[in-house]
Formats: structure tokens, C-alpha cells, sequence
């Protein structure tokens, strides 16, 4: 079984002999302003992309506190995780700006409401291969999603990687979002020895 995790952008050339690969991608959590979290990256899959062998395929990876730049891709469109909204919008990445055959959306960061407000919001939490991320509940980041999703960051924190949200600041510091991720997985073609039967 072969892989190649991207912590950032590159290329990825397609092996002699595979025909196909697995492709996930997380997009990044997004930074908080002083009151409201940053939201948790998205999760998207492709089961089994068809490449060709040799083949060079451009990734993406999801940049925290760089909207719109914050989306994980593989091959431009073919497979997108959107990133977390900055703190002003609390969204996570979301299924519907997403592409592929498995989508799980980001939480939510969370924003005291009043004048003035009591305190900083948690970030949402980054999607998890196997669920969505949960939102933040006050200043307290949402748990990641099942299998691989950060965990949002709690008041003044950072996410946590893959793709959490950043914890508001109140004080003047707000926490960063955890950046994306794009992790590709493959079947090693097989190698068939050749037998020489002796007389």
C-alpha cells in the first residue's frame, strides 16, 4: 500500500502500474476576531479517482487566516473540503462548496451576543473522516468529527490539526485555525515473478 501526506501545496505523480487512488482532503480552520470562533474546515473523500500512471496531479492545501484560500484540493475541482469562515461569519466548511463521494461539514465558532458581550467564543470543530465537526458551544471549541477532525480551539486558543477552528480572543488575541491537510492512499500493482521450471 503506498501514501503521501501534503501538509502543504505540491504535485503528486500517479505510479507505473496504478490505475487508481484514494484521495482525502481537509480543508483548513479558520481564525477568530476578539468575540466570535473561527469555524472548523470541511471533510471531503474521493473512494477510488482513476489515474493514470505517471500522470502529475496538483494539490492544495487549505492556508488557516488566508480566506478564501483556506479550501484542501486534489486536481483543482475534483476534490474539495472548503475551508472554516473567518470569526465575523462562525460558518464551517460546509458539504454544498464540497466535492467528492464522502463530504462532512465543519462546526461552527460560536459569538456572544450583548453589549457588552460576557466573554470570547470556542471554534468550530474540524470534520473527521467518519463525521461532521461540532459547533462551539460559548467559549468552549467544538469536539473534531469522528477519525481525524481537530478540535476547535477554546476561548483565546488555536485549532487543532486537522482543520479546527480558532478560538476567540477577547483580550486582544484570537486563535488561529489548524491548517488543511490532503492524505492519498494507493494499492502497490502487483509483481508477478516468473517461473523457469527446470528439466
Amino acid at each position: 500500500m503506498g501514501t503521501q501526506t501534503f501538509t502543504s501545496n505540491g504535485n503528486w505523480t500517479c505510479p507505473a502500474g496504478v490505475m487508481a487512488v484514494k484521495v482525502e482532503c481537509w480543508g483548513a480552520g479558520m481564525y477568530a476576531n476578539e468575540n466570535a470562533g473561527g469555524g472548523g474546515g470541511a471533510y471531503a473523500r474521493l473512494n477510488a479517482f482513476t489515474c493514470t500512471p505517471t500522470s502529475v496531479y496538483a494539490i492544495v492545501v487549505g492556508i488557516t487566516n488566508i480566506p478564501p484560500n483556506s479550501n484542501s484540493t486534489f486536481n483543482s475541482t475534483s476534490c474539495v473540503a472548503q475551508g472554516g469562515g473567518e470569526g465575523n461569519t462562525l460558518q464551517g466548511g460546509t458539504i454544498i462548496s464540497s466535492t467528492g463521494d464522502v463530504k462532512y461539514a465543519g462546526g461552527m465558532g460560536y459569538q456572544y451576543h450583548g453589549s457588552p458581550p460576557p466573554g470570547p467564543g470556542g471554534g468550530g470543530g474540524g470534520a473527521g473522516d467518519a463525521g461532521a465537526g461540532s459547533n462551539a458551544v460559548g467559549s468552549t471549541g467544538g469536539a473534531g468529527g469522528s477519525s481525524g477532525g481537530g478540535k476547535g480551539g477554546d476561548a483565546g486558543q488555536d485549532g487543532t490539526s486537522a482543520g479546527g477552528g480558532g478560538g476567540a480572543g477577547g483580550e486582544g488575541y484570537a486563535g488561529v485555525g489548524a491548517g488543511g491537510l490532503v492524505i492519498l492512499t494507493w494499492a502497490e500493482p502487483m509483481v508477478l515473478n516468473n517461473l523457469v521450471s527446470e528439466m
